[in-house]
């Protein structure tokens, strides 16, 4: 399983991807550092971001110290998502992954899915989101699921006093040749989630789902005549990836408003090539982070501002992640042999465009630190990163979990 998430991980990099207190930066927010940029392009009634005028972010080589909680797990663990009270985390046992509440100040991880439901049946939990009141994941079956006709399930469960978690509903099944994958979040009770069922060839039926999971009632909050591919939710909207069928753009972000499904804002960020990961939303701020060229192991990534300037954040980043008033990322560095790359987890203050190191490692020294979690979450205050560190004891090879829960005020 460990390979399986690792592997997982290359794929979606490869084809989408104790406190201190110095001299850093106020974390106070002030008016945003603005560009000056171009007017505001419109392609059929969506906005364009002008990444070619793009300006660099100052990169800085003083850190970032903010106050953080630490752990140290046994095993290899990882971060699915958080909110501002509760991290969820995943523990990775050979074949077998379970599902870990943790709160986010105080106390230790409880285990609420010891397995996947369907586990006697070989499927394993894929996927998880969280939000204060609910929890969601996705059970995969056992197979290649980008070669094979394999099965899912999407469930859902409510989040009781002392991080209880009640009687798992199920949302929605299928099968990869029969429907895609889906990619799901949660912003209370409210789950949304991607529903794509073929009607021809290279053609697809390609909706955005929402149910009150309160309620039972579920509703389509968008459609497309192309795809549609990561949904994140953030303070009250959700922002799809789409690629319509059309020669261009390759990809463009539709915002719309969970209570009424008005479209809110719509940016096409004018690609060449694909994008990686999720995409992080936050009051007319976007970040995106496309591969520059087919052959490109990481991905660029940029920020487009409310009045339309477009900075580049960095060249080989991706995981963008707004909490405060910064936006968190991680950074892939190249550094002399014999120890070449280097991960480092940063931020960027949205008051003066310039971005600093949090926290950095090698993972060919077995040193491999992740921020944010899968998608950007909503969060306010908030910052949780994990380095998966590898290390030897005599012949055997063994895995430990740091975990660091920053607070950003």
């Amino acid at each position: 399983m460990r390979t399986r998430l690792a592997l997982g991980m290359a794929i979606l990099i490869v084809v989408s991807l104790a406190a201190c207190d110095s001299g850093t930066p106020s974390p106070s927010p002030s008016p945003p550092v603005s560009g000056s940029p171009s007017p505001t392009a419109t392609r059929d009634g969506w906005q364009v971001a002008r990444w070619q005028e793009a300006q660099e972010v100052t990169q800085s080589d003083q850190p970032l110290e903010l106050p953080y909680r630490q752990l140290e797990l046994e095993g290899s663990w990882h971060l699915d998502d958080y909110t501002d009270s509760t991290v969820c985390l995943r523990r990775v046992d050979g074949d077998q992954e379970s599902v870990w509440l943790l709160p986010a100040r105080s106390g230790k991880p409880k285990r609420v899915l010891p397995q996947a439901l369907a586990a006697h049946d070989g499927f394993w939990i894929s996927g998880v989101r969280l939000s204060d009141d609910w929890l969601a994941w996705e059970e995969l079956g056992s197979g290649d699921d980008l070669a094979e006709d394999v099965p899912w399930r999407l469930y859902a469960a409510p989040i009781r006093a002392g991080l209880e978690v009640g009687r798992p509903r199920p949302i929605a099944r299928a099968s990869t040749g029969g429907a895609r994958r889906p990619l799901f979040d949660l912003d209370g009770s409210r789950l949304v989630w991607t529903s794509a069922t073929p009607t021809g060839r290279d053609s697809y039926d390609a909706r955005l789902m929402q149910r009150d999971l309160d309620t039972g009632r579920t509703r389509v909050l968008y459609r497309s005549d192309g795809m549609l591919h990561t949904v994140t939710l953030k303070d009250g909207v959700a922002v799809v990836m789409e690629t319509p069928k059309l020669p261009r753009p390759l990809a463009r972000f539709a915002v719309l408003d969970l209570t009424s499904g008005e479209r809110v804002a719509a940016i096409d960020v004018d690609n060449e090539h694909p994008l990686s990961h999720w995409p992080a939303w936050r009051d007319g701020w976007l970040a995106w982070a496309p591969f520059a060229d087919p052959e490109a192991q990481f991905p660029e990534l940029y920020l487009r501002a409310p009045d339309g300037a477009v900075w580049l954040v960095g060249g080989h980043s991706h995981d963008a992640c707004f909490v405060g008033p910064y936006l968190f990322y991680t950074d892939n560095r190249n550094e002399p042999p014999p120890f070449t790359w280097r991960v480092d987890i940063r931020a960027v203050s949205l008051e003066d465009m310039t971005s600093y190191s949090l926290v950095t490692g090698k993972p060919d020294l077995g040193d491999w630190w992740h921020g944010g979690g899968n998608g950007a979450p909503d969060v306010e205050h908030t910052f949780v990163a994990y380095d998966d560190r590898r290390y030897s004891e005599g012949d055997e090879e063994k895995n430990d979990t740091l975990v660091r829960i920053f607070r950003v005020d």
